[in-house]
C-alpha cells in the first residue's frame, strides 16, 4: 500500500471514519475498534448481525491488554508462535466495557497481521475491527 494511502487511512480513522482497505486474508470494512460509535456504525453499514461480533486487527500481543484480556502462558505461547500471521485467536474478554465488541459473547477474535505496513498502520491507528467488505 502506498504511502499515501496509508496516511489518508489513518487521518480518516483517527477522526472517526470508516473505509474499505485490504487486510493479511481480506478486504475489510476497516474502523477503530476502541470507539462504540464507529463499531455500531460498521454493523449498520455492513448490515451485519448484531449478534455476532467482528474480528480485532492489532499491532503485537501486548494490544491485548487494552481489551483487559490476558492470556494464559501456554496461550501466549502459542500466539507468539502463530502471530504476526494469517490466523484469528479467540480470546476471552469478560468486560463490560467491550459488550458492544463481544455482543454478549465474551469472547473476541484478534489476529495480529503479517504485513509491515498494516501492523505500522494499527501502531498508529489503534485496533481496528475488520468484518469482510464482502455482504
Amino acid at each position: 500500500m502506498k504511502i499515501q494511502k496509508v496516511k489518508n487511512s489513518m487521518k480518516i480513522i483517527r477522526k472517526g471514519g470508516i473505509g474499505v482497505m485490504p487486510t493479511d486474508t481480506l478486504y475489510g470494512l476497516v474502523g477503530s475498534a476502541l470507539s462504540k460509535n464507529v463499531v455500531e456504525k460498521i454493523y449498520k453499514v455492513r448490515k451485519r448481525n448484531p449478534k455476532k461480533p467482528m474480528i480485532v486487527l492489532i499491532s503485537s500481543i501486548a494490544d491485548l491488554k487494552k481489551f483487559d484480556v490476558v492470556p494464559e502462558k501456554r496461550v501466549m505461547h502459542v500466539l507468539k508462535k502463530v502471530w504476526p500471521g494469517p490466523v484469528s485467536v479467540i480470546l476471552k474478554c469478560e468486560s463490560k466495557k467491550y459488550a458492544y465488541l463481544h455482543r454478549g459473547t465474551h469472547t473476541l477474535a484478534f489476529r495480529v497481521p503479517k504485513q509491515l505496513w498494516l501492523r505500522a498502520l494499527l501502531k498508529k491507528t489503534g485496533p481496528l475491527v475488520a468484518p469482510s467488505a464482502n455482504i
